[in-house]
């Protein structure tokens, strides 16, 4: 669950996806494989339910699709540290302070820059700028992933081993400075 209306989002996109919201404790690979209609992606959304005081283990069905799950993949905010995370905890950790960017003048916004050129930057100019809300962020990543995007932190990464994408900033907030919408399309 996020505040920001993910799945609108994503339903407002010309894709013509329709999406299923699931909660953290019920996300399994044998959850997905019951689905009716298979999905064609999966999108792990920010959590504001303040999860590093939540036991690890109530995750452990989402750290299991994304080790295991062959669907393309975007994890946003939380979504983006539990795929670092699915290959140890400690891959996240607390920033010891709270990025809310989307929040602040737009004077404060940090640039995130992009270190690799890859399709799902597509239309999207280097030294962008995007809402973020969180205070925890991804300080190393798995060794399947590789590092796209950064300010002062990771921001984007992506699998060198299948189709699987993280960001720490939010696309899908519809405020007139989001220079990152367009990632979540792409």
């Amino acid at each position: 669950y996020t505040f920001t209306e993910l799945a609108a989002h994503i339903e407002s996109l010309p894709l013509r996806l329709k999406t299923v919201t699931v909660p953290y404790y019920e996300a399994s690979m044998a959850m997905i494989e019951k689905l009716p209609t298979k999905p064609v992606a999966i999108v792990l959304s920010g959590n504001n339910a303040d999860y590093p005081h939540l036991p690890m283990y109530e995750h452990n069905g989402e750290f299991e699709i994304i080790r295991e799950c062959g669907l393309p993949m975007l994890g946003i905010c939380a979504g983006h540290q539990f795929m670092a995370m699915a290959y140890g905890y400690t891959r996240a950790r607390s920033m010891g302070w709270a990025d809310i960017s989307a929040m602040e003048p737009r004077t404060r916004m940090t640039k995130i820059k992009i270190l690799k050129k890859d399709p799902i930057f597509h239309g999207i100019k280097n030294n962008f700028v995007a809402p973020e809300i969180h205070g925890w962020a991804v300080v190393d990543p798995a060794d399947e992933f590789q590092v796209i995007a950064a300010s002062d932190y990771i921001q984007a990464q992506r699998s060198t081993k299948r189709l699987m994408y993280g960001a720490q900033f939010h696309g899908e907030i519809n405020v007139a400075y989001n220079h990152g919408r367009k990632f979540i399309e792409n």
